[in-house]
């Protein structure tokens, strides 16, 4: 194993640069060759000492597919690497205007079993739902584009929305499941 492959920063571990912007299929494409050179499985007759630098190593490569992967928890790894204190962040209020989108969300969610059609209800719901997320994963990426250091409580701010919405896309995935 190579020295490489102890890097922690998950950006360095795959050679991407450290951006919002990331190439999923080239991205899966890096963990897939990352794997395949540190796959406990290739220790197998190794040391002691070797299996287990390989299982760290296949573990933290995992950990870093899972964060980059996704637009939520990569944004919220950036954001990290910047210094932010994602616990402090956390504990701001949020907008009175964002609060009450939250409510009227989460009241349109919870009629949609009762309504005539719950299925058409639930895909249009979905689909503005979706619009929202990828109105906020825009604007993430352009302020990370942008000069990040400057917009970090810009950045915090659309994170925690979009938190939010990515919590309501797993409930609606729920009640898909439910209706079917």
């Amino acid at each position: 194993m190579t020295a490489a492959n102890l890097i922690r920063n998950y950006f360095a571990l795959f050679d991407l640069p450290e951006s919002f912007d990331v190439d999923t299929a080239d991205l899966a494409q890096r963990y897939r060759t990352l794997q395949q050179t540190v796959h406990p499985d290739r220790f197998a007759s190794g040391t002691d000492q070797e299996r287990r630098l390989s299982m760290q190593q296949s573990a933290l490569i995992n950990e870093a597919y899972r964060t980059l992967k996704q637009p939520l928890t990569r944004a919220r790894y950036l954001l990290s690497l910047h210094g932010m204190d994602l616990a402090a962040e956390e504990a701001k209020p949020m907008a009175a205007s964002f609060l009450m989108q939250q409510m009227e969300l989460r009241e349109t969610l919870e009629g949609i079993t009762s309504s005539a059609d719950p299925v058409g209800r639930l895909l249009a719901f979905d689909k503005q739902l979706d619009q929202l997320v990828h109105s906020l994963i825009s604007d993430i990426s352009q302020l990370f584009s942008g000069e990040a250091d400057r917009n970090l409580d810009k950045i915090s701010d659309h994170v925690r929305r979009l938190q939010f919405m990515t919590k309501l896309e797993d409930e609606v995935r729920s009640l898909e499941e439910q209706l079917q």
